[in-house]
Order: structure tokens, then sequence, then C-alpha cells
């Protein structure tokens, strides 16, 4: 079973506290490698789906092409994560929430651009930038963030390392909102940051790129 187990509550036995750390020289050598030369030769690459993307977006829902919205990075640093635009623009209107697969308030494009996840291109800009890398824990929002880590024992642990824009958890667990998928999904990132390796690392971008052309995203 290649996940990490996390105890339901506080009081359970469970991961030892420094049995995660941040990764060393070499490992981070070989992940900026990796995230720039990845994420320039995606930008060419791309650029034909980003005019399709910004073309669909103004005709289905007139607005913004691009989305923007503060994310945690490693060690908690805030950022700002980039998207195309999957929503209405009073998504929010109510106050913060989690998408859902079939959400209401995504317009058409927005749904297949999920189901493909075209609609993280923008965040390659976000990995040149050094904000993010290719592979890591998903980037939460801070008030999602908040309410786990009271909740859920080591979810902190999670931030020792770059988030990215796919990951363990993304291609091995399905999309889920609430907190026990919270908590299983950890279980992937944990695994994922305590036993990184170059094989590893090319396994989930391979998957990834399987998930993407099977439109298995969402």
């Amino acid at each position: 079973l290649r996940k990490i187990y996390i105890p339901e509550s506080f009081e359970e036995n469970g991961l030892a506290p420094d049995a995660l750390h941040a990764f060393g020289p070499l490992q981070r050598w070989f992940k900026k490698a990796l995230d720039l030369s990845v994420a320039s030769s995606m930008l060419v690459v791309s650029s034909p789906l980003w005019l399709l993307s910004a073309w669909r977006i103004r005709v289905e829902s007139p607005g913004p092409v691009f989305y923007q919205q503060p994310r945690l990075g490693r060690d908690e640093t805030e950022f700002n994560c980039l998207k195309f635009r999957s929503m209405r623009l009073d998504a929010e209107a109510g106050g913060a929430a989690f998408s859902s697969r079939h959400d209401k308030r995504v317009f058409p494009f927005g749904a297949t651009m999920r189901a493909t996840r075209m609609d993280e291109l923008p965040q390659l800009i976000n990995v040149l930038r050094g904000e993010l890398s290719i592979i890591g824990p998903r980037p939460e929002r801070r008030v999602f963030t908040e309410s786990f880590d009271e909740c859920i024992p080591h979810y902190a642990s999670r931030h020792v390392v770059k988030p990215g824009i796919t990951g363990y958890a993304q291609i091995r667990y399905p999309y889920g909102a609430g907190l026990r998928d919270a908590r299983h999904k950890l279980m992937y990132d944990l695994y994922y940051v305590k036993n990184w390796s170059v094989r590893l690392e090319l396994q989930i971008l391979i998957e990834t790129i399987v998930t993407v052309v099977t439109k298995k995203g969402w």
C-alpha cells in the first residue's frame, strides 16, 4: 500500500514528527531542472490551447480569461496561483467553497478544461517563477488549510516541499472535497515526500499525461 497512514485523531500513534523533511540539495537540483525544462517546453507546445481557451471562455462566460487565487506554497508562503477561469464570475458570491465533480458554477467549456486539466496550464508561469513545481502536493487555500490543520494530524507536513501542478495524490485518489478526502489525499502526499525518487517523479509525470489524454481528471 503506497501511502502513509495518518491517524484519525491526534491521540492515535502515527507518523513520527521528524519522519519528513525538506528535499536535499540533489533532489532540489533535479526538481528545478525538471520544472524549468517541462514548463518552458509545455508553454511552447500548448500555445494553441491558450488561444482556444481564451476564445471559448470569452464566448461562454464574458469576463476575465484568467483567475488568480492566493494559495499556500512551501513553508506556507502565500502566492497567487494562476488558472484559466472555469466558473461564472459570481461563483463565490456566497463565500469560499470546495468545487465538486458536477459543480453548477462551472460553465460548459470550463468543465472540459477541468476534465483535461487545461485550466491549470497558466500554472506553468507559477513554475517558472519558482512558486510551484510540476509535481508536488496540491496547493490549497489558507482558509481550508487552517481548518484541516485543526482536524488532521500532520497536515502541515505537506508544506515542507513546494506544491505542484500535479502530484501523487492527484493521480491516486479520486476527486473529493471533504475532511475524509483531505486525510486520504494527505497519506499519498506524505508518501511522496518521504519516498521521493527520480523513478517516482517520472512515474507521476507519465501517469498525469495518461490522465489528461484519457480525460480522467475529474
